[in-house]
């Protein structure tokens, strides 16, 4: 999507166009998480940061299985609950 003028307004709110909240599926009330780049400020809808986590915390809870015994893993009635 093309870059496009946009305005802080009073209290140093942002208006966001129609066109990118559409595009990003926010609606009022919606959270957001904003991140400071050098001169950018990146937004992105909170769903999309918590399934990046979601995303990560899988992988590394694959790579940490590598080479572990099932029993080492927590299984029914082996040592861990």
């Amino acid at each position: 999507m093309p870059a496009v003028k946009g305005k802080i307004v009073e209290g140093g709110r942002i208006i966001v166009p129609a066109a990118f909240r559409e595009s990003m599926g926010l609606a009022k009330g919606d959270t957001v998480f904003m991140e400071l780049h050098g001169d950018e400020l990146r937004v992105r809808p909170a769903r999309s940061a918590l399934r990046r986590i979601q995303s990560q915390a899988a992988r590394a809870r694959t790579r940490g299985r590598a080479g572990v015994r099932r029993a080492d893993r927590g299984a029914p009635g082996r040592g861990r609950p």
